[in-house]
């Protein structure tokens, strides 16, 4: 199956890349009746938040009160950092309740990628992270006391609205004596002035069963509000802004700077002593042998002929290296005809049967940088297929959307490919997250093997 076949078929995305998810349905439970069927769920949220709350600020308090203490100490700092990732742990299982509660689910600032530079770079991006300072606010801080008004409050009316209705029963299972105070006599003597006209125990079966009525009948309205004041506080510190987004790009940004710089060196050094260890060698070596066929070529013509053979294998071989290794430099093709006669040009010099095809869009127009990577891309990706893969027959697809360019190489060999340090592709995955980009591998046992590269269009302008 060629790479187009595979994209289209579903097999492989058309893009690659984390996509925010889509938004869910403003409200599910719709209606009265809805908030109804939601109620239980809802009220065993908002009662589950008492003890999730007390757990989570007991937790995050000490791990922060203790590390704040011990600052000036080593694990001091470490214990900050706990609690800020402690915190976020909380937080993410409370955005899912709370939720789930209100059918909203709140979307969570992304992890701030892992710098290089070894533990002291690590431990400062989750000090500068705001999603962790947030979260430790929320957990740590002001959940607890606002989950007590809305568990009191959610317990009272629930408590009402079981018990109201029904006191005409449990009301006269409770011992009375003459110093009773029931609450419908003082209310009935206040208001009319006069003696009620049925006994106390009546009176009060009546009142309570009209308040447990009218908080029954409210009793969703006001679960769905107590659950919604909570998802709007959890909403505003637990939930991703614009600044974690920024954040996210300006860290990704630096990061994709550094492993540009890391495997720029990378290159350049395996480009020298693969230079050193190949054509240089065969150079020295043909100068050699015209030296020899200088000296002799008075004396011994036969020699001299035999020397002068050597001497074009030998350039020919270096010659060969050197179109070997100019596949990671940007051939003259590139610049003079463009990336889709240099893409040909690969595939028709290819160790095995390649195809190329070109989905790019007319009023598409690829930077410089773009074309020299998607170029080394595909010239990577073709020689470790012809060199791993065993495949008889390898495809290159490219394509643009939505401001990317869009590389897929597929061939039918073994598989078994990784992106994983140590092997081959691993530099590529790394050069290509280098320029902001992405890569998918897809290589199971047995092939298909399909890599998807998602590069910038516009790198680099």
């Amino acid at each position: 199956m060629t790479a187009h076949e595979l994209i289209e078929s579903g097999q492989v995305p058309r893009t690659v890349g984390s996509h925010p998810p889509s938004e869910p349905a403003a409200l599910r439970a719709t209606g009265y009746w809805g908030l109804w069927r939601a109620a239980p769920k809802t009220l065993g949220i908002l009662l589950l938040a008492m003890p999730f709350s007390i757990v989570a600020f007991a937790v995050l308090q000490t791990l922060f009160l203790v590390g704040l203490g011990s600052i000036v100490l080593v694990f001091g700092v470490f214990l900050v950092v706990g609690a800020l990732l402690t915190a976020r742990i909380f937080g993410d299982a409370w955005a899912g309740l709370i939720g789930t509660a209100v059918d909203r689910p709140i979307t969570r600032p992304v992890p701030p990628p892992a710098r290089p530079g070894g533990l002291l770079a690590r431990l400062g991006g989750q000090l500068s992270h705001g999603a962790g300072w947030r979260a430790l606010l929320h957990s740590g801080l002001l959940h607890m006391p606002l989950t007590v008004a809305l568990w009191g409050i959610a317990l009272m009316w629930t408590v009402v609205a079981v018990t109201g209705p029904t006191a005409w029963i449990w009301n006269r299972l409770i011992p009375s004596s003459g110093e009773n105070i029931h609450l419908s006599t003082v209310i009935w003597d206040s208001v009319f002035g006069s003696s009620m006209p049925v006994d106390p125990l009546t009176g009060d079966a009546i009142l309570y069963g009209v308040l447990g009525l009218i908080f029954l009948a409210t009793l969703p309205l006001v679960l769905r509000g107590l659950a919604m004041v909570d998802w709007a506080v959890a909403r505003a510190l637990l939930g991703e802004t614009a600044g974690d987004r920024l954040q996210r790009d300006v860290v990704q940004l630096e990061i994709a700077r550094e492993l540009a710089a890391t495997e720029e060196h990378r290159t350049l050094g395996q480009l020298e002593r693969d230079l050193h260890d190949g054509p240089q060698q065969r150079l020295v070596r043909l100068q050699m042998d015209l030296a020899a066929a200088e000296r002799r070529m008075a004396d011994d013509p036969a020699a001299v002929s035999s020397l002068l053979a050597e001497a074009r294998s030998t350039a020919g071989a270096a010659l060969d290296e050197l179109r070997a290794l100019s596949r990671g430099v940007a051939p003259p093709l590139l610049a003079d005809r463009g990336l889709r006669a240099a893409l040909e040009a690969i595939a028709d010099g290819a160790p095995i049967p390649t195809r190329m095809t070109w989905a790019v869009g007319e009023g598409v127009t690829l930077s410089e940088v773009t074309e020299r990577t998607v170029y080394f891309i595909a010239a990577e990706c073709l020689a470790n297929a012809a060199k791993h893969s065993g495949a008889g027959r390898f495809d290159l697809h490219l394509a643009d959307d939505a401001g990317w360019a869009i590389l897929t190489a597929s061939d039918e060999g073994r598989g078994g490919a990784m992106l994983l340090p140590g092997h081959g592709l691993y530099g590529l995955d790394q050069r290509v997250r280098g320029v902001g980009g992405s890569i998918t591998l897809s290589s199971p046992d047995g092939g298909p093997t399909v890599i998807v590269a998602r590069i910038p269009v516009s790198l680099g302008a």
